[in-house]
Protein backbone atom coordinates (compact mmCIF):
# COMPACT_ATOMS: atom_id res chain seq x y z
CA UNK A 1 0.00 0.00 0.00
CA UNK A 2 1.13 3.67 -0.90
CA UNK A 3 1.67 6.11 1.36
CA UNK A 4 3.67 9.22 1.52
CA UNK A 5 5.87 7.39 3.31
CA UNK A 6 6.69 5.48 0.84
CA UNK A 7 7.44 7.90 -1.81
CA UNK A 8 9.78 9.65 -0.33
CA UNK A 9 12.55 7.77 -1.83
CA UNK A 10 11.51 8.81 -5.22
CA UNK A 11 11.68 12.58 -3.96
CA UNK A 12 15.63 11.68 -2.53
CA UNK A 13 16.50 9.51 -6.21
CA UNK A 14 15.84 13.04 -7.86
CA UNK A 15 17.48 15.52 -5.10
CA UNK A 16 21.43 15.67 -3.92
CA UNK A 17 21.12 14.88 -0.14
CA UNK A 18 17.89 15.47 0.46
CA UNK A 19 17.12 13.50 3.69
CA UNK A 20 13.77 11.50 4.04
CA UNK A 21 12.38 13.53 6.98
CA UNK A 22 12.38 16.86 4.49
CA UNK A 23 10.69 14.94 1.76
CA UNK A 24 8.08 13.25 3.40
CA UNK A 25 7.21 17.09 4.56
CA UNK A 26 7.48 18.42 1.14
CA UNK A 27 5.16 15.25 0.12
CA UNK A 28 2.79 16.54 3.05
CA UNK A 29 2.69 19.64 1.81
CA UNK A 30 2.25 18.67 -2.10
CA UNK A 31 -1.14 16.59 -1.13
CA UNK A 32 -2.48 18.85 0.86
CA UNK A 33 -2.38 21.43 -1.96
CA UNK A 34 -3.34 18.63 -4.98
CA UNK A 35 -6.84 17.76 -2.43
CA UNK A 36 -6.85 21.42 -1.99
CA UNK A 37 -7.14 22.32 -5.52
CA UNK A 38 -8.92 19.36 -7.10
CA UNK A 39 -11.21 17.89 -4.24
CA UNK A 40 -11.42 14.83 -4.76
CA UNK A 41 -11.02 13.59 -1.10
CA UNK A 42 -14.07 13.48 -0.01
CA UNK A 43 -16.11 12.10 2.93
CA UNK A 44 -20.39 11.94 3.42
CA UNK A 45 -22.03 13.41 6.57
CA UNK A 46 -25.15 12.33 7.64
CA UNK A 47 -26.99 13.51 10.58
CA UNK A 48 -30.16 14.41 11.89
CA UNK A 49 -32.62 17.60 11.03
CA UNK A 50 -33.45 19.35 14.24
CA UNK A 51 -36.54 21.36 13.46
CA UNK A 52 -35.56 25.04 13.34
CA UNK A 53 -32.29 24.24 13.98
CA UNK A 54 -29.84 26.13 11.62
CA UNK A 55 -26.45 25.60 12.74
CA UNK A 56 -24.58 21.75 12.81
CA UNK A 57 -21.50 21.02 13.87
CA UNK A 58 -19.65 18.71 11.15
CA UNK A 59 -16.72 16.50 12.00
CA UNK A 60 -15.09 14.21 9.98
CA UNK A 61 -14.98 10.04 10.78
CA UNK A 62 -11.07 10.08 9.70
CA UNK A 63 -9.51 11.08 12.57
CA UNK A 64 -6.53 12.32 10.37
CA UNK A 65 -7.98 15.27 8.29
CA UNK A 66 -9.55 18.46 8.41
CA UNK A 67 -12.28 19.04 6.48
CA UNK A 68 -11.40 21.59 4.43
CA UNK A 69 -14.75 22.70 2.43
CA UNK A 70 -18.15 21.95 1.41
CA UNK A 71 -18.82 20.40 -1.58
CA UNK A 72 -22.55 19.57 -0.97
CA UNK A 73 -25.78 19.82 1.35
CA UNK A 74 -28.96 18.15 1.07
CA UNK A 75 -31.85 18.94 3.93
CA UNK A 76 -34.11 16.48 2.45
CA UNK A 77 -32.37 13.08 3.29
CA UNK A 78 -29.77 12.89 0.12
CA UNK A 79 -33.51 13.59 -1.86
CA UNK A 80 -34.27 16.39 -4.49
CA UNK A 81 -31.76 19.33 -5.50
CA UNK A 82 -28.76 20.12 -3.04
CA UNK A 83 -29.00 23.62 -1.55
CA UNK A 84 -27.72 26.36 -3.46
CA UNK A 85 -24.11 27.54 -1.91
CA UNK A 86 -25.09 30.65 -0.84
CA UNK A 87 -28.06 29.32 1.49
CA UNK A 88 -25.42 28.42 3.85
CA UNK A 89 -22.11 28.91 5.73
CA UNK A 90 -19.35 27.07 6.50
CA UNK A 91 -16.67 28.68 9.43
CA UNK A 92 -13.84 27.25 11.19
CA UNK A 93 -13.87 24.02 9.35
CA UNK A 94 -16.28 22.62 11.54
CA UNK A 95 -19.46 25.12 11.75
CA UNK A 96 -22.36 24.44 9.18
CA UNK A 97 -25.09 26.99 9.18
CA UNK A 98 -27.80 27.11 7.21
CA UNK A 99 -29.82 30.37 5.80
CA UNK A 100 -33.31 30.81 8.09
CA UNK A 101 -34.87 30.37 4.71
CA UNK A 102 -33.65 27.36 4.36
CA UNK A 103 -33.93 25.95 7.98
CA UNK A 104 -36.00 22.94 7.95
CA UNK A 105 -39.16 23.37 10.48
CA UNK A 106 -39.58 19.40 11.07
CA UNK A 107 -37.19 16.85 12.66
CA UNK A 108 -36.07 14.30 10.24
CA UNK A 109 -33.96 11.04 10.88
CA UNK A 110 -30.87 11.32 8.88
CA UNK A 111 -32.22 14.51 6.81
CA UNK A 112 -29.01 16.12 6.47
CA UNK A 113 -26.84 14.70 4.17
CA UNK A 114 -23.38 16.66 3.63
CA UNK A 115 -20.54 16.10 1.34
CA UNK A 116 -17.07 17.64 2.22
CA UNK A 117 -13.98 17.61 1.04
CA UNK A 118 -10.39 16.72 3.28
CA UNK A 119 -6.99 17.77 3.54
CA UNK A 120 -4.45 15.64 5.42
CA UNK A 121 -2.85 16.79 8.44
CA UNK A 122 0.82 18.47 8.02
CA UNK A 123 2.38 16.99 10.53
CA UNK A 124 1.06 13.74 12.40
CA UNK A 125 -0.55 10.37 10.90
CA UNK A 126 0.19 9.80 7.34
CA UNK A 127 -2.01 10.20 4.32
CA UNK A 128 -2.80 5.91 3.67
CA UNK A 129 -5.34 6.71 0.91
CA UNK A 130 -4.37 4.19 -1.61
CA UNK A 131 -7.29 4.92 -4.34
CA UNK A 132 -5.88 8.48 -4.61
CA UNK A 133 -1.87 7.55 -4.38
CA UNK A 134 -1.96 4.67 -6.65
CA UNK A 135 -3.79 7.06 -8.99
CA UNK A 136 -1.99 10.56 -8.64
CA UNK A 137 1.06 9.50 -6.54
CA UNK A 138 3.36 11.46 -10.01
CA UNK A 139 1.25 14.58 -9.57
CA UNK A 140 2.51 14.61 -5.81
CA UNK A 141 5.89 13.38 -6.21
CA UNK A 142 6.37 15.70 -8.94
CA UNK A 143 4.90 18.76 -6.78
CA UNK A 144 7.46 17.66 -4.09
CA UNK A 145 10.13 18.07 -5.81
CA UNK A 146 9.66 21.51 -7.50
CA UNK A 147 8.69 23.02 -3.92
CA UNK A 148 12.41 21.52 -2.55
CA UNK A 149 14.09 22.37 -5.77
CA UNK A 150 13.23 26.30 -5.62
CA UNK A 151 14.36 26.31 -2.09
CA UNK A 152 17.45 28.58 -2.50
CA UNK A 153 21.38 27.37 -0.92
CA UNK A 154 20.74 24.25 -0.28
CA UNK A 155 22.63 20.83 -1.73
CA UNK A 156 19.38 19.85 -3.77
CA UNK A 157 18.51 23.34 -5.29
CA UNK A 158 18.14 22.83 -9.02
CA UNK A 159 15.83 25.71 -10.64
CA UNK A 160 15.47 23.95 -13.99
CA UNK A 161 14.49 20.46 -12.50
CA UNK A 162 11.82 22.69 -10.56
CA UNK A 163 10.45 23.86 -13.40
CA UNK A 164 9.98 20.81 -15.13
CA UNK A 165 8.48 19.19 -12.16
CA UNK A 166 6.21 22.25 -11.62
CA UNK A 167 5.28 21.55 -15.35
CA UNK A 168 4.82 17.96 -15.04
CA UNK A 169 2.51 18.47 -11.44
CA UNK A 170 0.95 21.28 -13.55
CA UNK A 171 -0.09 18.83 -16.39
CA UNK A 172 -1.62 16.24 -13.77
CA UNK A 173 -3.07 18.69 -12.11
CA UNK A 174 -5.01 20.00 -15.08
CA UNK A 175 -5.99 16.14 -15.74
CA UNK A 176 -7.37 15.56 -12.50
CA UNK A 177 -9.43 18.36 -12.83
CA UNK A 178 -10.62 17.64 -16.29
CA UNK A 179 -11.51 14.48 -14.66
CA UNK A 180 -13.68 16.16 -11.85
CA UNK A 181 -15.35 18.28 -14.72
CA UNK A 182 -15.99 15.08 -16.74
CA UNK A 183 -17.56 12.97 -14.21
CA UNK A 184 -18.72 14.98 -11.51
CA UNK A 185 -20.24 18.55 -10.58
CA UNK A 186 -23.35 17.75 -12.80
CA UNK A 187 -26.52 19.53 -11.63
CA UNK A 188 -24.76 20.28 -7.90
CA UNK A 189 -24.03 17.02 -7.49
CA UNK A 190 -20.10 15.74 -6.24
CA UNK A 191 -17.80 13.87 -7.88
CA UNK A 192 -17.63 10.37 -6.43
CA UNK A 193 -14.75 8.05 -6.59
CA UNK A 194 -16.04 5.02 -4.27
CA UNK A 195 -12.78 4.04 -2.41
CA UNK A 196 -12.12 7.75 -1.51
CA UNK A 197 -15.18 8.60 -0.38
CA UNK A 198 -15.91 7.63 3.81
CA UNK A 199 -19.11 7.05 5.24
CA UNK A 200 -19.88 8.56 8.70
CA UNK A 201 -23.27 9.12 10.86
CA UNK A 202 -22.68 11.96 13.53
CA UNK A 203 -25.99 12.43 15.76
Amino acid sequence: MNTLATLAPMVQMELNRCSSTLAQYALRRAAREFLRKTGIWQETITMDVVADQSEYTLASAVASATIYRIVSVNTNGGEGDNLPAEQYEFTDNTTLTLDDAYTPTDAETDGLVVVVSLIPPLVGTDFTVSAILDRWAEAIIAKAISDLAMVPKRPYTDFAVAALKKAEYDRHLKQCLADVHLHGYKTGQAFRLGPIRQFSKHN
